[in-house]
């Protein structure tokens, strides 16, 4: 979810036309590759914006991800997992950067 004050720099992008017809392309490109490209939350265009512009559907985003989804093997759901995975990753988000911690798991007698 965007933050008040980047939800209007990414409104105003959405709408210019260069920055906005990039965001269309890069959409595209990222779902022709299979990802699931969404953020949508209102169910109506801002007041201040044109409802019939060609980007109108992300005005309606509050934040903009992609993600992919692909089965799972059952193997992920085993006790296997501690012996094909040496480290645990934890991903979590600090001060709006992405940040990547390490933990090696204890080994149990």
């Amino acid at each position: 979810m965007f933050p008040k004050p980047l939800l209007d720099i990414y409104r105003r992008a959405v709408v210019d036309k260069k920055s906005g017809t990039e965001l269309r392309r890069i959409v595209k490109k990222v779902s022709d590759k299979g990802y699931l490209v969404n953020g949508k939350h209102y169910k109506k265009v801002p007041r201040s914006f044109d409802a019939e512009h060609p980007n109108a559907e992300f005005l309606l985003y509050n934040g903009l991800t992609a993600r992919i989804e692909e089965t799972i093997s059952k193997a992920f759901f085993s006790d296997a997992m501690v012996s094909v995975l040496p480290v645990i990753w934890i991903c979590c988000v600090s001060k709006g950067r992405f940040r990547l911690n390490w933990r090696t798991p204890v080994s149990t007698p």
